[in-house]
């Protein structure tokens, strides 16, 4: 798509990486990725970012008895989330602090913010190029061994782009079922015992944990349309999946 601003890549993409296991597909297939709009994924360190208490952690001076009990009783969130964004022509990570500002890494020269009570984010280039996430999508995650039972806002979604001279793309989307997956995680405790005598090994069981995380996709949003003047790409999805439930194809 052409812009008096440059032109908006729109692809899809096959990634020359390999497949993981257990890895799901996106829209476009395994392997195969829609390169089209933006998006932030949030990738939850400990605890969802608790900005009033990173605000205290993340300054050694403010820690006290009460902090570290928080902590060691994992009520305390000490970690900064791990932000990832994509958009056109430029992707990368960034962690958020006590303050709400972003920090990218590696270091791009990008203005991040944040606003908490919209819980949306805007970021600004190196033109002056705004770029504004407001469709939010939230994840529910539950694991009995951790006790873990909670939802957060994992993903924020491109929604327009604003240039300085006024031009403006627009980004529509719809929700779609939600769906849900496993993330299998097992640890194993075992002992090998050596004898150095007759230089044997022995090898006795212990435990073995289960730690499967189960995710559910709340309100999962799917790219409709990009607009921009007269021009307008439309996509359409149907749910005709075989490897996970309500999750949409693109067609």
């Amino acid at each position: 798509m052409t812009t008096n601003s440059g032109s908006l890549p729109i692809a899809i993409q096959y990634s020359t990486g390999g497949i993981k296991v257990d890895e799901i597909a996106s829209v476009a297939g395994l392997g195969w990725n829609l390169m089209a709009g933006g998006r932030i994924t949030r990738s939850v360190q400990g605890q969802p970012d608790d900005f009033n208490q990173l605000a205290q952690t993340e300054n050694i001076q403010n820690w006290n008895r009460d902090n570290m009990d928080a902590f060691i009783d994992g009520k305390a969130d000490t970690k900064y989330d791990l932000y990832y964004f994509e958009m056109p022509n430029s992707s990368g990570g960034f962690i958020l602090d006590g303050s709400k500002a972003g920090h990218t890494i590696p270091y791009q020269n990008l203005k991040i913010s944040y606003s908490e009570e919209e819980d949306s984010f805007t970021i600004y280039d190196s033109n002056g190029t705004r770029y504004i996430f407001t469709t939010t999508e939230t994840t529910h995650e539950t694991n009995e061994e951790a006790e873990t039972d909670r939802t957060y806002t994992s993903s924020w979604f491109l929604d327009a782009i604003q240039y300085l001279n006024g031009a403006q793309v627009q980004f529509s989307y719809v929700s779609g079922e939600n769906y849900a997956y496993d993330c299998p995680n097992w640890i194993t405790y075992a002992i090998h015992v050596t004898d150095y005598f007759d230089d044997k090994i022995e090898f006795r069981a212990g435990w073995e944990k289960d730690l499967t995380t189960h995710i559910e996709v709340q309100n999962p949003k799917y790219l409709s349309s990009i607009s921009y003047k007269e021009q307008r790409l439309d996509f359409v999805y149907d749910d005709q999946r075989t490897d996970i439930s309500h999750l949409k194809r693109l067609r």
